[in-house]
């Protein structure tokens, strides 16, 4: 799946070299909506991710065998490994598998392996793994154990959210194929899922919430023309 760094060669032109490290920064967006709705776990992990993956790619732009006494393979596997997490806690956060022992699996037990993976300089199928319990663990503990109340959604930006996870999806292993277009594909999946990771947190979670004891899951009707802030007047979701 993920193609060697020493086939990641220089195009020898700037922009291109330099176009993963830039748009990386898509991946930053998402710690806006955090910010602004006090999600404290998802910021910090969210911020760690972006500053290991700038230095990443800044290590594999620059050509260096290592930077800061870690070598490359070492930048990307942390990369990788922190990336997925968040899409992990991003999942998490987006159906409200919020039961103290889901919250307690991946905010203490799954960091503290992928860290000690990471230490022991272990291969990304063992960090998979634990990525993998952890996301099992989190959708199926959302079927098995209550919570006392449901996200209210604006379905609408789903029209955003899905074509560019898509697509972000079908870029992401094209360099595995065609390695000299690296710093395409690359910066494509960067553009992509950081656009659909910043609509999820901002727009698709509304951050209000209805009793569970209410019949069905609220989804706000709103229309994109209108900036998706409509709202049906036959609900009155709560925010808690």
């Amino acid at each position: 799946m993920y193609v060697p760094t020493s086939s990641i060669l220089s195009t020898g032109v700037f922009w291109k070299d330099t176009l993963p490290v830039t748009t990386s920064l898509f991946f930053a967006t998402p710690l806006l909506p955090c910010a602004r709705r006090g999600l404290a776990f998802q910021f910090a992990v969210g911020f760690v991710s972006n500053v290991v993956a700038l230095l990443y790619h800044y290590t594999l732009y620059k050509q260096y065998d290592e930077f800061l006494g870690i070598e490359i393979d070492e930048w990307r596997t942390w990369d990788v490994s922190i990336a997925c997490f968040c899409l992990c806690i991003a999942l998490q956060h987006l159906i409200n598998a919020d039961h103290v022992l889901l919250r307690l699996c991946t905010a203490v037990i799954s960091p503290v392996f992928l860290g000690a993976m990471c230490l022991i300089n272990a291969p990304l199928i063992e960090h998979a793994k634990i990525l993998f319990v952890n996301t099992l663990v989190v959708v199926i503990g959302k079927c098995l154990l209550p919570s006392k109340r449901e996200v209210v959604y604006n379905a609408s930006y789903a029209k955003v959210i899905v074509p560019c996870g898509i697509l972000g999806a079908i870029f992401f292993p094209l360099p595995v194929l065609w390695p000299d277009r690296y710093w395409l594909y690359h910066s494509l999946w960067h553009v992509f899922f950081g656009i659909a990771m910043y609509f999820a947190y901002a727009e698709l979670h509304t951050g209000r919430y209805i009793s569970s004891s209410s019949s069905g899951v609220y989804v706000k009707k709103t229309s994109l023309a209108n900036g998706g802030r409509g709202r049906n007047p036959a609900s009155n979701p709560k925010s808690e």
